[in-house]
């Protein structure tokens, strides 16, 4: 079930993506081109990610993933169920609200901007962090950290044209959503890499890995990442 809903949510996001940004794939000129990565790099990813996430994080919650995942989902979860909560007032407002709702609104990705935020400060920790393991900061100062600041800025000004009315509610509800789960992917991996260094241990998550369907491509081995996991954690 968990496949077929990943599959679900990567074919649905990307048929939605194409139709909203207007990309034909096979006649896709220059700018076209660089649309359609955006979809295919960008957005649609992180839509069955987003689900992967939860469910990894309802399964440590109810004991059903190790104790070290468990610590770290919980150090989470006040934020993950902050945002549930912000989610459900904001439904709860627009469902009460007598005007009809606006589709220029950024509830949905105004979720995420606090996230990247948070994914921001993280990697700034973690350029900061010196163990015996972690010698060099390089990557987390040149890769991360620019790569959150600059998904906040683009969250921040595809959000200002949806604003001004630059998109229909279908385009605003498909934008808004895959801000919003970009920003969680964001959010999620910056505090596990945090941890992970923090700890000095690495650890796979095989059931979230062997989630994912073999669409043709190589599939992931899990033993030889575990093997260089353990190889890590031994240093």
């Amino acid at each position: 079930m968990t496949k077929i809903l990943f599959l679900a949510l990567l074919s649905g996001s990307l048929i939605w993506g194409l139709i909203t940004i207007g990309v034909n794939p096979i006649t896709a000129g220059p700018l076209q081109t660089l649309a359609l990565l955006y979809i295919l790099l960008i957005s649609v990813p992180f839509w069955p990610i987003f689900y992967l996430e939860f469910i990894e994080f309802y399964k440590a919650m109810r004991d059903q993933r190790s104790e070290y995942m468990k610590t770290f989902y919980e150090s989470q979860s006040e934020t993950i169920v902050g945002l549930s909560a912000s989610a459900i007032v904001l439904i709860f407002i627009y469902y009460e609200s007598s005007p009809s709702y606006s589709w220029s609104a950024i509830d949905i990705a105004g979720l995420g901007f606090p996230l990247y935020a948070i994914a921001f400060l993280n990697f700034f920790k973690l350029s900061r962090l010196k163990t015996e393991k972690i010698k060099s900061n390089a990557l987390s100062k040149l890769i991360l950290m620019p790569l959150s600041c600059t998904g906040l800025i683009f969250a921040a000004w595809i959000s200002i044209k949806n604003t001004n009315g630059k998109f229909l509610p279908y385009q605003s509800i498909w934008i808004q959503l895959s801000i919003f789960f970009n920003s969680f992917w964001f959010l999620i991996t910056s505090a596990k890499i945090l941890y992970f260094a923090k700890n000095g241990k690495i650890e796979i998550p095989e059931k979230m890995i062997a989630a994912i369907p073999d669409i043709g491509q190589k599939r992931l081995d899990i033993q030889k990442l575990k093997k260089e996991a353990e190889s890590w954690n031994k240093d």
